[in-house]
């Protein structure tokens, strides 16, 4: 899968990693593709870092907006995105822990960045392990809000992180058209169920 264009803006070693086709990222939109998204956190998180159970699912899951990276069809990293008045939060980001290196990463991001951007935002916002600054600077454009103010969670200390996103040219606004907003959640270029050339959005219209 190539790395959207929009998104992959913000990374700083893209190019070493656009051309991964055995890569995939996906939308999390079924009950099993949620399933591997909890399995690849319980054993990052709660395996390699004794996150308790009910710290690490924390009753945001089922309001957010997870993606869900493969390699080979085999389930490799996870995200998960929520969405705020001014900015959206990037959280829950997590690797297989045999599949590290990089290109898995960068492709999540690249997608995350593409998708907040697409609905209009311009900045999103991290809590990083205070570990894993040097990571973060080196796959991507980002800054330390206030390094003065970190603080701990479950045994581990965290700064807060911006990441400016750039100007989507198709942004998603108010006056969008409305068999555009009516398209699954990060789908919005490919006609829906719903739309009136569709046999769904034909059969609809002749039924109103």
């Amino acid at each position: 899968m190539s790395l959207p264009a929009i998104g992959r803006k913000p990374l700083l070693n893209a190019d070493r990693h656009h051309n991964r086709t055995d890569i995939s990222v996906r939308v999390v939109r079924s009950t099993d593709d949620l399933q591997k998204v909890a399995v690849l956190r319980a054993i990052t998180y709660m395996a390699e870092q004794t996150c308790p159970y009910d710290e690490e699912f924390d009753g945001n899951d089922l309001c957010a907006l997870h993606l869900l990276a493969c390699e080979s069809s085999e389930p490799a990293g996870t995200l998960r995105l929520r969405f705020f008045n001014e900015f959206c939060k990037i959280e829950r980001v997590c690797i297989d822990p045999r599949r590290r290196g990089g290109a898995i990463l960068v492709h999540l991001m690249a997608h995350a960045f593409e998708i907040a951007a697409r609905k209009g935002y311009r900045r999103m916002l991290a809590h990083m392990q205070t570990r894993l600054e040097e990571m973060w600077r080196h796959v991507m454009e980002c800054r330390i809000v206030d390094r003065d103010q970190p603080f701990d969670f479950s045994g581990l200390s965290y700064l807060t992180l911006e990441i400016p996103l750039p100007e989507h040219p198709d942004a998603i606004r108010f006056n969008a058209d409305p068999f555009v907003l009516l398209r699954p959640e990060g789908d919005w270029d490919r006609p829906g169920v719903l739309d009136p050339h569709t046999s769904q959005g034909i059969r609809r219209q002749a039924s109103a």
